[in-house]
């Protein structure tokens, strides 16, 4: 939103003659200082190109930060535009900081500014942290003929004269769909903005939208402003449709913001779709609308006459008695609130006389379609914790599969799954306040077709398999082989919601590829390809990186290495190994990355450890105790561990043995879960349950 845009910068110091504006053609170049684009890529290789400026104000995008991109963006372009700053403002320091800074150092100084991470958790909240709810978006910055981008390692130079100046570069990208049609564009400048064209600030849309129903094809000259008016135009161009759905060809649900966006592109069109009156949910009776401290979120009523809302508009039991509710709310017979899951439960003081909105635990997967507002919603994600789609709803309202609640609507294109709340309440419901009342809503609710709870999946570990994935129960010590379609000799990395495998070998060749394995619905994703091709690597992963290290690309041994930014979805090179090895093992301890073991380029097992701080790699002085090249790191609750023909731990610099020795070497990938380690070949399982090892064969 520009008007957000420039409320904020001028509250960091900007001057109130500046602002920022949205721009709705390309057809023309529009004459701005600088301009602001949001965009999602439709391809995997960079979309822009060009030579490098060194010299410049340029700040690398922090991690620290989080989706920072926006406020980067904007920054880029204030900084490298004459707008004028306030001097002694926030934003004036923050310019003076970060001049003659490297743009590693920049993003340094920005982070250890509590008063700008302060006000950027404010920006977010008003809603332009689009990283958060749209991870595919992403701002950068064009001024003074250089695109700013804080994920590159500095500006280039689109060299842009001779393809119609910045706007001219867009309108190619559109036209080889390296960028899709619902980019947002806005131009940056001094005075008022419908000053810089006819096509700038908030002059009405003139373009034509097309109206799709069945095989009909029907055009509305100008195209609408806003949805109401929308469907208001869509009601006398079909006389006889009675209830319908206005929706994108990709049944996005359409808001004004969309539809505008939507005119801007290169075919504007929406579809039509006839509701069955009979699939109509009448959510009117068990539907509150609540307001508190200015805030405005729905809730609804469900199993046990329970209200269901989110944290934000009822976080503590105060603010239940103090909220604008039209059915009164009783805290004190019940009251539960999870801040990161986002919700908040509470008794009503009467039974209401409405159908209620009963809650079911069932297996919801990619695809699905699910209801909310009366509008249908494809599920594109699914974790224990969330589901993504695409659609904008008040926060609060439920989403439905069979007019049982599945989840809760919480911010733009996210919504709690269901899931989550049950774990929740299972972990507490034996010592809460409120224990009673919450194994009576456990006792409730109805489980469908959910394979693995919440709780079990986390007693499943996984490894290779001569033909997909290998799945070890920890608790009943049962194997299970797994039928997915993943190279061979690739990489395994587990994470809490599943297992990524990166590279690996398809006809002998090594490949790129990146997939997750979904341990909860137990289906394969394709992610993102990464930069190189590579085999026999290692990879190690954090909460917020998958990094995959050395290993064999095509043509020999290689000690580059990557990082793929699992919020972004992005892959990018990162500071190359000291030795270049194959078959060797990785892990992620105490914000650092650990590599042993393996075989070098003389064919010898490699005796050095490795270590990366996050920036470069360095070789520790100290030698592991075992020289060979099936040697596993690993990670510890309290220290790292080596696995070799013995079990190590090193603690205060030396390494310690735990285990007598084995004939078993440890096998291709290897895990420690729960104070146990799990070593997998493709045909056994050697575990040490903390005393002793034996060996599983499959």
């Amino acid at each position: 939103d520009p008007e957000i845009f420039t409320d904020y910068f001028r509250s960091l110091g900007m001057s109130q003659d500046w602002e920022f504006g949205e721009v709705f053609t390309l057809e023309e170049d529009i004459p701005c200082s600088a301009v602001l684009l949001t965009y999602r890529t439709a391809s995997e290789q960079p979309v822009f190109q060009g030579s490098p400026l060194e010299d410049s104000l340029f700040i690398k995008q922090p991690q620290e930060l989080g989706n920072a991109c926006g406020l980067l963006a904007g920054l880029h372009a204030v900084f490298n535009s004459d707008a004028e700053v306030q001097e002694q403002s926030l934003l004036y320091n923050l310019r003076e900081g970060v001049r003659d800074k490297s743009p590693e150092e920049a993003a340094q100084w920005l982070i250890n500014n509590q008063e700008l991470n302060r006000r950027h958790q404010e920006f977010a909240q008003e809603g332009q942290s689009q990283g958060t709810e749209e991870p595919d978006y992403h701002y950068v910055a064009f001024a003074g003929g250089y695109l700013f981008d804080g994920m590159m390692q500095a500006p280039i130079n689109l060299e842009v004269e001779g393809s119609g100046g910045f706007f001219g570069v867009l309108r190619q990208k559109l036209e080889t769909g390296q960028i899709t049609p619902d980019m947002s564009v806005n131009g940056f400048e001094k005075g008022r903005l419908v000053k810089m064209g006819a096509c700038c600030g908030t002059q009405p849309i003139q373009k034509d939208l097309k109206v799709k129903y069945e095989d009909q094809t029907k055009t509305l000259k100008p195209a609408p402003s806003t949805v109401e008016v929308l469907k208001e135009s869509v009601s006398k161009l079909f006389p006889d449709l009675e209830e319908f759905n206005v929706s994108t060809v990709n049944n996005q649900t359409l808001t004004d913001q969309t539809l505008q966006k939507l005119v801007k592109s290169q075919n504007p069109e929406v579809y039509v779709r006839k509701k069955d009156l009979e699939e109509l949910v009448d959510l009117s009776g068990g539907i509150v609308q609540l307001k508190h401290n200015g805030t405005e979120h729905l809730g609804f009523v469900t199993n046990l006459n329970l209200l269901m809302t989110t944290n934000k508009v009822l976080p503590t039991k105060d603010s239940a008695l103090k909220v604008d509710s039209e059915y009164p709310l009783d805290p004190e017979t019940f009251f539960y609130s999870n801040k990161a899951l986002f919700f908040s439960l509470v008794a009503l003081k009467s039974n209401i006389h409405s159908e209620l909105l009963p809650i079911v635990s069932k297996q919801i997967k990619p695809g699905d379609t699910l209801i909310c507002s009366n509008s249908s919603l494809e599920v594109r994600q699914v974790t224990p914790y969330s589901f993504s789609y695409v659609g904008e709803f008040m926060p609060g309202s439920p989403l439905l599969l069979d007019g049982k609640v599945v989840g809760m609507h919480t911010s733009k294109n996210n919504g709690l799954n269901i899931q989550a709340l049950i774990q929740e309440l299972q972990s507490v419901s034996s010592v809460h306040t409120f224990s009673k009342k919450i194994n009576e809503l456990l006792d409730s609710i109805v489980f469908q077709d959910i394979p693995i709870s919440p709780q079990e999946r986390f007693n499943y570990i996984y490894g290779p398999a001569q033909s997909g994935l290998t799945c070890f129960n920890t608790k009943l010590n049962e194997v299970k082989q797994i039928s997915v379609e993943v190279p061979k000799q690739g990489s395994l990395c587990q994470s809490a919601t599943g297992v990524y495998i990166t590279g690996g070998l398809v006809e002998s060749a090594p490949t790129d590829t990146t997939y997750f394995f979904d341990t909860y619905t137990a289906t394969l994703i394709k992610k993102k390809s990464m930069v190189s091709k590579r085999a026999q690597h290692a990879s190690a992963i954090s909460n917020t990186h998958l990094y995959a290290i050395s290993g064999r690309n095509e043509n020999e041994l290689t000690n580059e290495c990557e990082a793929l930014d699992l919020k972004k979805n992005v892959w990018y090179p990162i500071y190359p190994t000291n030795i270049a090895r194959v078959g060797h093992s990785a892990t992620y301890y105490a914000e650092c990355v650990y590599v042993v073991g393996g075989t070098k380029l003389n064919g010898e097992p490699a005796q050095e450890i490795e270590k990366f701080n996050g920036e470069t790699w360095e070789v520790l002085s100290i030698k592991p105790p075992e020289v060979l090249s099936s040697l596993k790191v690993l990670s510890g609750k309290l220290e790292l561990m080596l696995l070799g023909t013995h079990l190590w731990e090193f603690l205060e610099g030396e390494f310690k043995q735990l285990s007598s020795q084995r004939e078993e070497l440890p096998g291709e990938h290897s895990v420690y879960h729960k104070g146990h380690i799990y070593s997998f070949s493709p045909t056994s399982l050697l575990v040490w349950d903390g005393s002793f090892w034996k060996l599983l064969k499959f």
